[in-house]
């Protein structure tokens, strides 16, 4: 069975960390993490053979924020289907997932499980 794989991008380290070391333990996905929205486009052009399954973007970023990347991801051919999950600690997120068409939020603080769960959801769909 092919591994999924999922990009994650979030400019806090630690949170960062704990979302890509926690799903990297399901030995079904393949998860790579970037601290900028940057890194995400410049991903995406460099590796068109391995478009994600799932982005995961944090809503604010220091230089492209998550929603004008999901924006993107829905206009770009290759990523429109993807899977998009954004999440944010001081917008409404569920409002701004909705304005550009993501699958899913989070609202941080958000327990590590419940990012497992919407993750699970979505893949396996």
């Amino acid at each position: 069975m092919e591994k999924k794989h999922i990009l994650i991008v979030d400019d806090d380290p630690d949170i960062l960390n704990v979302m890509t070391n926690t799903l990297q333990l399901n030995q079904s996905y393949h998860v790579i993490g970037f601290s900028n929205g940057k890194e995400v486009l410049n991903y995406i052009d460099q590796h068109p053979l391995e478009i994600p399954d799932l982005f995961v973007l944090d809503i604010w970023l220091p230089d492209i924020d998550g929603d004008e990347i999901a924006q993107l991801l829905r206009k770009n051919e290759d990523t429109r289907n993807r899977f998009i999950i954004l999440i944010s600690a001081v917008i409404d997120a569920k409002t701004v997932a909705e304005e550009v068409g993501a699958d899913d939020y989070l609202s941080k603080p958000f327990l590590i499980e419940e990012l497992e769960h919407k993750v699970d959801q979505l893949i396996r769909a």
